[in-house]
């Protein structure tokens, strides 16, 4: 919002759709003091789960990163896509949570879905 121009690129890899918003609208948009504290709200929430993210990809130990990931929700999806986010492999990420549920730490209630005991 805030530089004349942007650094990034993007790449539409399938069909999809895009919505062009007006810079100026938004800038000006600014001006309600509503609207203003829901943009910095949105905002700092991105700001807080990418910390979070680099934080959880920053453990060294497989499990303690599972376990990080299942504690912040992040298994929401397939495991695959778990494993992603967490930045291992998917095969590291199936046998973790195999060992978390063998030790009792984590439940395994039906194929894909992991939860952690209470």
């Amino acid at each position: 919002m805030f530089s004349k121009v942007y650094h990034c690129d993007a790449v539409c890899v399938e069909a999809g759709a895009l919505i062009r918003i007006d810079k100026a609208a938004v800038l000006a948009a600014f001006a309600d003091p509503a609207f203003a504290r829901a943009y910095g709200r949105q905002a700092a929430r991105q700001i807080q789960a990418q910390r979070q993210m680099l934080e959880i990809v920053g453990i060294r130990r497989a499990e303690d990163r599972v376990m990080a990931g299942l504690v912040a929700g992040l298994l929401d999806g397939s495991v695959v896509e778990f494993a992603a986010r967490l930045q291992l492999s998917h095969e590291a990420a199936y046998r973790t949570l195999r060992k978390l549920v063998h030790d009792g730490r984590v439940m395994n209630p039906s194929r894909g879905t992991y939860h952690l005991r209470p």
